[in-house]
């Protein structure tokens, strides 16, 4: 989930300005509140009594952010012609290259030295260090491994199931730039809500993205999100900066919906589509 696309002055923002850069310090803020409780999620030892029940739903208030700067940061740029898909898709590649080769080393280095040690039954899902390292290598390139372990799109590096999906609705939004606008944007984010409505798993929860069988919800949840964002950022470019008071209630609503105990059927649907475009 990853907004480092903060776009500067000299961006080409146009009517984005000087206002839209005061909106993505809000961002960052509200961001590493979602980035606290997916590290709650992912070490819930270290965390305890305080896991946030619901911080997986991070994954969703990313992809909405991950829209409003991709919008913010080059709407402007397709509208002039200076970027096509072509550029657009190499430019994003070389920023997140760098995080995918390293994560990824470092969860091969990790899969190995557990492997080494003997204990890696019911912890790793390989049993050679040649098969971490051609997972490595089809992870570092973000091609699916389902059939490593049956469930993981990517059993090296499980959490990189969002920056798949990310990307993906990122080269869509770059090939579709000149359709995606107006009614026909609120279209596709209608498409795509009722998507996840219909997708919703039987127990209510968001909880297993990472799951190959839960793909076509993961998708309708990615391009919802982001599409979202997209909207949000063409809307928030003519209203006035955000108050503090207000960003404070933000990142208040978000504590309370991350560490949440509840287990309503719905919640996890009602707060990705209603509560997170409202919050973000």
């Amino acid at each position: 989930m990853r907004c480092t696309d903060v776009p500067t002055l000299g961006d080409g923002m146009g009517a984005y300005s000087v206002a839209v850069k005061r909106q993505f310090v809000a961002i960052e803020g509200l961001r590493g509140l979602a980035a606290i409780s997916v590290i709650g999620v992912h070490a819930a030892t270290l965390f305890g009594a305080l896991v946030p029940a619901h911080g997986y739903l991070a994954v969703d208030f990313f992809f909405i952010l991950s829209g409003i700067v991709m919008a913010a940061s080059y709407d402007a740029r397709f509208a002039d012609g200076a970027l096509d898909l072509r550029r657009f898709a190499a430019m994003r590649l070389i920023r997140l290259m760098p995080t995918i080769a390293a994560a990824t080393l470092i969860a091969a280095l990790l899969s190995a030295a557990i492997l080494m040690t003997g204990r890696g039954d019911g912890v790793i899902p390989f049993d050679s260090i040649g098969a971490i390292a051609v997972s490595a290598g089809l992870t570092m390139v973000l091609v699916p491994q389902p059939w490593v372990d049956g469930r993981n799109y990517y059993p090296l590096n499980g959490p990189f199931w969002s920056l798949a999906f990310e990307l993906l609705v990122n080269i869509v939004f770059a090939a579709f730039w000149r359709w995606l606008h107006g009614a026909r944007l609120i279209a596709v984010l209608a498409v795509l809500a009722a998507g996840v409505v219909l997708l919703t798993p039987a127990e209510g929860s968001f909880e297993q993205g990472f799951a190959i069988e839960h793909a076509a919800l993961a998708a309708c949840r990615a391009g919802f999100g982001f599409f979202a964002g997209v909207a949000l950022a063409r809307i928030e470019s003519r209203l006035p900066v955000r108050s503090t008071a207000a960003v404070l209630a933000a990142a208040g609503a978000l504590v309370l919906l991350f560490w949440a105990p509840v287990a309503w059927f719905g919640f996890d649907t009602a707060v990705v589509l209603l509560l997170f475009p409202v919050l973000a």
